[in-house]
């Protein structure tokens, strides 16, 4: 397996949420790293957003990934070897104060990447220039965009 310093976002992603999911801690990404997949990397974002679809201990959390040697600073979660960083906000899963309904599963050399589907349906309806909202704050740039479904 590649060195977390040559992963990409997904596959440190797809990294991360398989050993959560192993140590019993499901997790979904959400947020600008799904706009960067969808968008294929047009929207860049630096962190990592995933949601603690059960709520569990912070304290679960923070041993899991220490275990991968991610440190805790502040809210966020970094590695030695990369410039992404990962922070897990509170459920539930939603974009804005709708829910999502659908979670695709994306395959990578690293693991199983789970990532919300909202995301590229709305992108597809928005027009480029357009604000997305994310959460309780928007999210997204101009240009027009090439976006498709991950496979499973």
């Amino acid at each position: 397996m590649k060195s977390i310093r040559e992963m990409s976002q997904p596959e440190i992603g797809a990294l991360v949420v398989s050993h959560l999911k192993k140590m019993g801690i499901p997790v979904v990404l959400s947020g600008g790293a799904v706009v960067s997949i969808y968008s294929h990397a047009r929207y860049v974002s630096k962190d990592l957003d995933l949601v603690n679809i059960y709520s569990h201990r912070v304290g679960e959390i923070k041993n899991a990934m220490a275990s991968m040697g991610f440190r805790e600073e502040g809210r966020y979660y970094r590695h030695p070897d990369s410039e992404f960083f990962i922070e897990f906000p509170p459920g539930p899963l939603s974009v804005g104060t709708e829910p999502i309904r659908e979670i695709k599963n994306k395959r990578y050399e690293t693991g199983v990447l789970s990532l919300i589907s909202y995301l590229a349906n709305r992108m597809r309806q928005r027009s480029p220039g357009c604000i997305l909202p994310l959460g309780g704050f928007a999210k997204f740039g101009t240009g027009s965009f090439s976006l498709s479904q991950p496979e499973n």
